[in-house]
């Protein structure tokens, strides 16, 4: 089969895998821009609209595009993805790497709760009723791996505190593996400092970024300080981040934790 037929199937089958609403904010727009058969190995190279969608596919599902390269032809295959300059996703990414892919499904009414999930549901409602309530920690931390539905919830606080402020920067989502601008404590950092709610996924991601872990504690301390609300999700209990560095540990470990234990396959399905 010629490049262009193989791209069509592992698309077809990266649907199988992918929720729809990530499937349609990412998968429909990456283009395969280039290629080359070899005797041995495939090599592809992808187009993707943005760097924070290139992010998130890499973090998220690139194990799940070479499965699926996998059944599709015996061959090995080696994926590149690069961006698009000057090309966003439309209606999923705004501006800046803050609030990056605000996915449309992640809300509460389509939250599905079960009893391994019920207090970090209880809390997230709370946060995104009224964050400033003296009964909610200033500082949590969702702990669960993939599929638990800790995403969700953060992106659903996120879009009720929206729906019901429209002034700008009530709150904000981001990836944790988009806070590169961090290093060098520029615009962006004002921006984490000045937000009322702060969403920080993914936090285990920054156990290879030792500087910008140790901006996002600094942030982290100025902002429990002022008595801002933030949310931080990782895929693993706080204990088991050893290698970011010390002040993040600290950070994450005196914030109130909450566990999304482990989804039966049927929870799975629905919230994966």
């Amino acid at each position: 089969m010629d490049l262009v037929e193989f791209w069509t199937i592992c698309k077809q089958r990266l649907s199988l895998y992918m929720p729809s609403e990530v499937y349609s904010a990412y998968v429909t727009h990456m283009r395969l821009s280039a290629g080359q058969v070899g005797t041995d190995e495939i090599r592809i190279r992808l187009e993707v609209p943005t760097r924070q969608a290139q992010e998130y596919i890499e973090l998220h599902w690139l194990a799940t595009l070479y499965k699926v390269a996998a059944d599709v032809q015996s061959r090995s295959v080696r994926f590149e993805l690069h961006t698009a300059a000057g090309e966003v996703l439309p209606d999923s990414v705004g501006p800046s790497p803050l609030n990056p892919a605000l996915l449309p499904a992640y809300r509460f009414d389509n939250f599905v709760i079960e009893d391994n999930n019920r207090q970090a549901y209880t809390m997230a409602r709370a946060i995104a009723k009224d964050p400033t309530s003296a009964s909610i920690p200033t500082q949590i931390v969702l702990q669960g791996a993939v599929g638990s539905g800790k995403t969700h919830l953060v992106q659903a606080i996120c879009h009720a505190l929206h729906d019901d402020d429209q002034e700008t920067g009530v709150c904000v989502w981001t990836q944790a593996i988009s806070l590169t601008s961090l290093e060098a404590q520029g615009s962006q950092r004002s921006a984490l400092d000045r937000v009322h709610v702060l969403l920080v996924d993914d936090i285990q991601a920054l156990e290879d970024r030792p500087t910008v872990a140790k901006r996002l504690a600094q942030v982290l301390d100025e902002r429990r300080r002022r008595g801002q609300r933030t949310v931080l999700a990782t895929d693993r209990s706080v204990r088991r981040l050893t290698r970011l560095p010390e002040e993040l540990q600290r950070a994450l470990r005196d914030a109130f934790q909450l566990a999304l234990l482990p989804a039966n396959e049927r929870f799975r399905e629905r919230v994966v």
